[in-house]
């Protein structure tokens, strides 16, 4: 089967540092044959490219992905091989001292080998550099945008100097956090930590490095009340007692679809015990029976409602709990507007 110039090419940068994903999961959200998946690599490989097999850290690599960054950044300046670090998710450190294993196991021969490369890089910036030029030369003869430019705008110049900041010698291995504090006690501003942040987003060099494991964000779990008795939230307020100090309190459920209040209790404490019992009264009061998509009752994290009785009741109900998010204290607004 024939693929895409624009789809091999994709799935090849999905190979290379610093995403590094495995063939196995390539192959899962893709649908391409493992076998293809393999040449491919090969190609990648034998044209210089380091490319590790599976989702293997940096210190997990084999001693050909490790020659082959070595050769890739023999000839780079400082500057340039810290930026290269920070978009392939690789420490400076981490390179030198391959580059030290290289040289004493090869007696030089890596600086031959990365010169004539360096050779071909050179070539390929020129036509990248000719390409740029016609770009920009056809896009200056096309009419301006109407939409002003904003007067706080970095300049081509203010982002080369920031680069050129984070890539300094001294700074090569530690974030914007510590660099702009750094900055200030030597009386000097260059930007603020959120702009350094962007300008080295947009530049490729804002990526994950070290051993911990990469930062992930999951997607939010949220229910759809498309009917009544489909979605339910409750909660529990004080009311005040007789005395002061003294609170009854209010347990209250809600519909979301209809907003009707389902079922409601007045008690003296705040148990589980109580909970299971409204629960149950309330699904009575409901005649809800077994359905294709089970109840789903939303409540925030207080001990009532995830206590042991109350959970084994939603069970033996066949409802299905739901939570807030860990200090997030708007993720259940129909019960908290309510009450």
């Amino acid at each position: 089967m024939a693929y895409s110039a624009e789809l091999k090419q994709s799935i090849v940068a999905k190979m290379l540092p610093p995403n590094n994903q495995a063939l196995s999961k390539i192959q899962q959200e893709t649908g391409i044959p493992e076998g293809t998946l393999k040449k491919w690599r090969r190609e990648i490989r034998g044209k210089g490219f380091a490319a590790p097999a599976g989702e293997q850290k940096s210190e997990q690599w084999s001693t050909r992905d490790k020659y082959l960054t070595v050769i890739e950044t023999a000839t780079l300046s400082e500057i340039e091989l810290a930026e290269y670090c920070r978009k392939k998710g690789l420490y400076v450190e981490q390179i030198k001292s391959w580059q030290d294993n290289c040289m004493q196991a090869n007696g030089g021969v890596a600086q031959e080998l990365a010169l004539s490369q360096r050779r071909e890089k050179d070539k390929d910036k020129e036509i990248k550099q000719v390409r740029k030029e016609l770009q920009r030369k056809e896009s200056a003869q096309r009419p301006l945008a109407k939409r002003p430019i904003p007067a706080n705008k970095l300049s081509v110049e203010e982002r080369e100097a920031i680069l050129a900041i984070v890539n300094q010698p001294e700074f090569q291995s530690v974030p914007p956090s510590q660099i702009v504090p750094t900055l200030a006690d030597q009386w000097t501003y260059i930007a603020s930590e959120s702009t350094m942040y962007r300008v080295m987003r947009q530049a490729g060099e804002q990526n994950h490095r070290g051993r911990s494991k990469a930062p992930t964000s999951n997607l939010k779990s949220t229910h759809c009340a498309t009917e009544s008795n489909r979605v339910w939230t409750w909660d529990i307020t004080y009311l005040p007692g007789p005395a002061k100090g003294l609170y009854f309190y209010l347990y209250l459920i809600l519909d979301i679809f209809s907003r009707e209040i389902v079922g409601w209790e007045v008690w003296p404490e705040e148990t589980a015990e109580n909970s299971s019992r409204l629960i149950r009264r309330a699904v009575l009061a409901q005649k809800i029976t077994c359905q294709e998509d089970p109840l789903v009752l939303h409540s925030d994290n207080g001990s009532p409602m995830k206590g042991v009785s109350m959970m084994e009741t939603l069970y033996q109900l066949g409802i299905t709990p739901s939570r807030s998010r860990p200090s997030v204290s708007n993720d259940n607004p129909y019960s908290e507007s309510i009450i």
